[in-house]
């Protein structure tokens, strides 16, 4: 079963936030994304209990969040055995000039039931 594509954007304005479409899980069990950013801000992981997005499964404030220091690279990593239907990855920037944004090698990794 190949990985769930999400792409993140090559820049973000300054002080502003990019949120992927809603991602179906493909019966993934762990999530492990990563990303490198030009600029301070964080990167979030929300799950979601269905494939459409509707219904919240975790605060991603509480757990899901890594904040990101200009030029270094963060993750977050879910591994916690909670099966999710879906997902969104949200980075924002924090800074007053616009974030160059490059995943981290291996970039979105997700791991099978």
């Amino acid at each position: 079963m190949p990985f769930p594509s999400v792409t993140p954007p090559a820049t973000i304005a300054a002080n502003s936030s990019w949120t992927s479409a809603v991602t179906n899980s493909q019966g993934f069990s762990a999530l492990t994304v990563g990303v490198t950013s030009s600029q301070p801000g964080a990167l979030y992981v929300t799950r979601y209990v269905d494939g459409a997005g509707a219904v919240v499964l975790d605060n991603p404030a509480n757990k899901n969040s890594a904040t990101l220091v200009a030029t270094v690279g963060n993750s977050v990593a879910l591994a916690d055995g909670v099966v999710y239907g879906s997902f969104t990855i949200t980075i924002t920037n924090t800074a007053a000039s616009s974030a160059t944004i490059t995943a981290v090698n291996p970039g979105w990794v997700c791991q099978g039931p």
